[in-house]
């Protein structure tokens, strides 16, 4: 729950100065609504990404550092790929969120899997993030440690 509220805290702040604070920076006034956009865009990311990242802090965690890197290595790879196209298609700034959506969503599939592989008796619940709790099937939780 404390993990969610802060997502929701982060994400109301930068709606908040995106609508009604944004005259406390120097910003030009030809440049508003670009800045209005963006702070938009990482209000909509924070709240979608962060949440998507169990898996793989699950993988940092166990120090299976080489599969994490691999699963990000391949989601960077298609970001930048999608961001090219989308300069070239000339598309709006805010269509960007599209491509880290799709990123994200690829790095989840790849890191679910790959602890699912590797350690196929965890199951992740990520609604505890103070720390990554594991399940074994029969129901009784138990932290693990290396």
């Amino acid at each position: 729950m404390a993990f969610y509220g802060v997502v929701g805290v982060v994400a109301a702040v930068l709606f908040g100065i995106a609508f009604f604070g944004l005259h406390l920076f120097r910003i030009p006034p030809e440049d508003l609504p670009t800045a209005r956009r963006l702070l938009l865009m990482t209000g909509v990311w924070s709240t979608v990404s962060w949440p998507m990242q169990a898996y793989g802090q699950t993988l940092q965690g166990l120090q299976e550092f080489h599969r994490y890197n691999i699963a990000g290595g391949f989601s960077a790879i298609v970001v930048n790929l999608l961001y090219i196209a989308l300069a070239i298609a000339g598309l709006p700034i805010e269509t960007a969120i599209v491509a880290l959506a799709v990123s994200q969503l690829i790095l989840f599939a790849m890191n679910k899997k790959t602890v699912k592989s590797v350690y196929p008796s965890l199951v992740v619940t990520p609604w505890c993030f103070e720390w990554l709790t594991f399940q074994r099937p029969l129901g009784w939780f138990w932290r693990l440690r290396r």
